[in-house]
């Protein structure tokens, strides 16, 4: 489903992306509306997955969300925001699957 992740170079700026996960592994990709589109894919394994909710300062959120970071293989912090509480910890209980 959808998800918002955040800018990596301009803070307060998130890009909506489309996310699957499966086969433990977490998938996400623009909509181009082409058919060359480039999915990025990242491993969820336990032993180097980190996965948790995070507060942000409101200047960030521009729309009432909220947040959960993705740290894998200690690489760089991915932000992600959800449309509520509700759904960003099915989010987070699906990833810890």
């Amino acid at each position: 489903g959808p998800l918002k992740k955040a800018a990596t170079v301009l803070r307060g700026v998130w890009k909506t992306k489309y996310v699957e996960i499966r086969r433990g592994i977490f998938s996400y990709w623009e909509d181009g509306g082409s058919s060359t589109v480039r999915r990025k894919s990242l491993p969820l394994r336990a032993s180097v997955c980190v996965c948790r909710a995070v507060k942000m300062p409101t200047a960030m959120i521009h729309s009432r969300g909220a947040v959960f970071e993705l740290i894998v293989d200690g690489g760089a912090r991915r932000l992600w925001m959800a449309n509520s509480v509700k759904e960003r910890q099915a989010w987070i209980r699906t990833i810890h699957e």
